[in-house]
This record gives C-alpha cells, sequence and structure tokens, in this order.
C-alpha cells in the first residue's frame, strides 16, 4: 500500500501529461530497435517543444545546449528550488525577479547550513567530500554524512531520499564508485552513454539523461548557479578538472537582453567568452 501511494503521490506531484510521456519512454526504451528509434526522434521533439519560451527571441538557442564548463566558474547554489519532475519542466525557462540572487531554496530548513554558504566550495557537503577523497577520512566521520545518517533516523531525509543509516552508506558507496570511475576513466557526457542502450536504466530518456549532467541556471549578469548535480561538480573540483559538460536550465530574463545585444552585435561578448554565449557567436 505504500507504493501504491508512494505512486499516486509522485502521479499527483508530475502531472498526468508528464507521467503518460514518461511511460511512453519507458516503453520505447525496452528494445533496441525501439531505443534506436527514440534516440534519433525524441532529442529534437523535446528541443522543438522545450524552445516556446525563446522564440520571441532571435539569437539562437538550444535549450538542451551542452557545454564545457569550468568547474571553479560555478560557486553558488540557484536560488529556484527544483524537484526532481520539476527540473525537467524548466529547461528552456526565462524568468524575472531576484531569483538569481537569493539562497538556495530547501525543503529542511534544519539542515539549511549544510549547503547554505557564499560560495559552493566553502559548504558542509564539498568540505565533506574533500575530507573523504583527499584526506582519506572515513565517510562516517564527516560532518555531511553524520548529518544525513540523523536526518534519515529522523524521517526527514536530506540525501537523495535516504530514510535509514543503510541507505545512507550505499549513497556513500554509489559516490565513491562514480569518483573511482571519472578519475580512471574521465568525464562523460551522461546523455551519450545511453544513446541506443535499451532497458529502463534510471535516469532513463532524452530529459532524464540531461538532468544527470551538472546543471545550472543563468543569473542576470551571467553567473553560473548550480541547479543540481553537486556530486559531480564536487568530484570535478577535487580532481582538478579544466572543464566538464554543463546543461543550462533557467535563464533570467535579464541575461537574455544581454544575449540578444551580443547577436545583434551591440555588445562584446566579452574575455572569456560566456559558454551560453558561443552558440550566439558561432552564427556570425
Amino acid at each position: 500500500m505504500g507504493s501504491l501511494s508512494k505512486t499516486l503521490e509522485t502521479v499527483r506531484s508530475a502531472g498526468i501529461q508528464y507521467t503518460a510521456v514518461r511511460v511512453l519512454e519507458y516503453l520505447l526504451l525496452q528494445t533496441r530497435l525501439t531505443s534506436w528509434c527514440y534516440w534519433r526522434t525524441a532529442p529534437d521533439l523535446y528541443r522543438w517543444w522545450y524552445s516556446r519560451a525563446t522564440r520571441e527571441y532571435d539569437a539562437p538557442l538550444d535549450p538542451f545546449e551542452i557545454e564545457r564548463v569550468d568547474p571553479s566558474a560555478i560557486q553558488r547554489y540557484s536560488g529556484i528550488h527544483q524537484p526532481y519532475q520539476t527540473r525537467k519542466r524548466l529547461f528552456g525557462s526565462v524568468l524575472a525577479g531576484d531569483w538569481d540572487r537569493r539562497q538556495l531554496a530547501t525543503q529542511n530548513d534544519d539542515y539549511r547550513d549544510l549547503f547554505e554558504t557564499t560560495t559552493f566550495d566553502e559548504s558542509v557537503f564539498h568540505r565533506s567530500m574533500k575530507d573523504h577523497f583527499l584526506d582519506g577520512i572515513s565517510w562516517r566521520d564527516t560532518p555531511f554524512v553524520r548529518a544525513a545518517i540523523e536526518a534519515a533516523e529522523a524521517d526527514s531525509p536530506i540525501w537523495h531520499g535516504c530514510t535509514s543509516r543503510e541507505d545512507v552508506l550505499e549513497r556513500c558507496a554509489a559516490v565513491d564508485e562514480l569518483y573511482e570511475t571519472i578519475f580512471t576513466e574521465g568525464y562523460e557526457r551522461q546523455v551519450d552513454q545511453a544513446k541506443g542502450r535499451p532497458g529502463f536504466d534510471e535516469p532513463f530518456g532524452f530529459p532524464g539523461r540531461i538532468c544527470d549532467e551538472v546543471i545550472v541556471d543563468i543569473g542576470r549578469d551571467g553567473e553560473l548557479l548550480l541547479a543540481d548535480g553537486r556530486h559531480r561538480l564536487s568530484i570535478a573540483k577535487l580532481l582538478d578538472l579544466e572543464s566538464i559538460p554543463v546543461a543550462f536550465v533557467v535563464r533570467h530574463e535579464e541575461w537574455m537582453e544581454t544575449r540578444e545585444a551580443v547577436f545583434r552585435g551591440e555588445e562584446a561578448p566579452g574575455r572569456p567568452v560566456h559558454p551560453d554565449l558561443r552558440a550566439v557567436l558561432s552564427t556570425e
């Protein structure tokens, strides 16, 4: 009964249309032939649908564009609260307001201090990753994991829905595996790993794989604000990688005006060129 209730709650929060599309994607990805067809049609369909909010602008914009970004350029969290399902709906969005100047929005205020710092590098989360991977400290002895276990046992999960000590430690093992994969095999785009591969492998489908990248929102001044992917971003920083693939979700309305001005030649792009302006300049 618990699983049914959870499923119904997911449908209510995500919406019937979203759920129906996800079910269809699941079915299409079950065989090699249908998966092959899916990956050759779905990306273009998604790009057409999600470009609605930006069609009034002249500067070219692919809502699912992935660009290489220096990890050190991402220092603050976005002020937009983005649950998993909501993130996928926001690709290509243009929003006004002060969201790019707000602190990180969290679901659990009791553990806000784990994330809410001046910079990502100063956060308890990233410092705990550094303690473990660079200084050899056990996960259990890092402040973030101690807090995650405490929250899980209090039925107030803060880390990927972990609701027990065992869940948290399993999550730690998964992060260890991710670090080792990136360290030994390099940093690959998630969407490239899924094309043509059948099966239900979360996150499945085109938008799901895009969301599995480091994803950022763009503030009014072009600041890259972390929306999700903190594990990959933290690992990239610890390994001192020069660049990683990043997808853009929400853009501030004022930043869109800057893109338009650069496209019309009324404003210089600056040096180094902002990653979200590369497509604009490539059309010149």
